[in-house]
């Protein structure tokens, strides 16, 4: 019920920041708003990305979790062939592999993140400029005080907090549907001996 909460008030405070920036200034929001498609569409990427990556892992956490517990269950015959050896580098292998994939999307993640603060950044950056030029503007119907200026900028930091949560339920709800899926090709798989036999 948490995340739910979260989800409901980021998506609140990013629709009405959203509606009062058009209020104040719509020539800034216009401007703002242009570096809201790329990173959205970076954040999508990175969600297929992860969800595929993340169905990896933990189809190979489940594979060593499979040798271990082979490897347990059949603990006498393991020793008795002097096959433990055998049996870690196993286990080790699927190990590697899932750790393997969960750097590979970490990096993706830190990646995501960075081109997604540094076009942030940019767009706070082209704010400040263009709304100073435009509380200096001569012209009447252009201009905006700068206390209209200062409230722009606060909604347009409550729409990029607000959006950025909305990007971490995102991720949670990616890394949940890559083990769901692996839970769900797990039900949906044939057991190797027919039961009805």
């Amino acid at each position: 019920s948490n995340l739910m909460g979260q989800t409901l008030q980021s998506i609140l405070f990013f629709f009405g920041g959203l509606v009062m920036s058009f209020v104040i200034s719509w020539r800034l929001s216009m401007l703002a708003f242009t570096t809201m498609l790329p990173i959205i569409h970076l954040t999508s990427k990175y969600a297929v990305f992860s969800q595929r990556l993340n169905r990896e892992i933990f189809t190979f956490i489940g594979m060593a979790n499979s040798i271990a517990q082979e490897a347990m269950a059949n603990i006498r015959t393991v020793r008795a062939f002097s096959c433990e050896d055998h049996e870690l580098r196993m286990y080790r292998q699927e190990t590697k592999e899932a750790l393997n994939r969960g750097i590979r999307d970490a990096c993706a993640n830190a990646g995501t993140i960075f081109l997604s603060n540094l076009i942030d950044y940019g767009a706070s950056t082209l704010i400040l400029l263009y709304g100073g030029l435009l509380v200096m503007s001569p012209d009447k119907e252009k201009s905006i005080s700068i206390g209209m200026l200062y409230a722009y900028l606060r909604f347009w930091d409550m729409i990029q907090t607000s959006y950025q949560s909305l990007q971490g339920v995102m991720n949670s709800f990616t890394k949940a549907a890559g083990a769901a899926q692996r839970v769900l090709s797990l039900m949906d798989s044939l057991p190797d001996i027919d039961p009805n036999s």
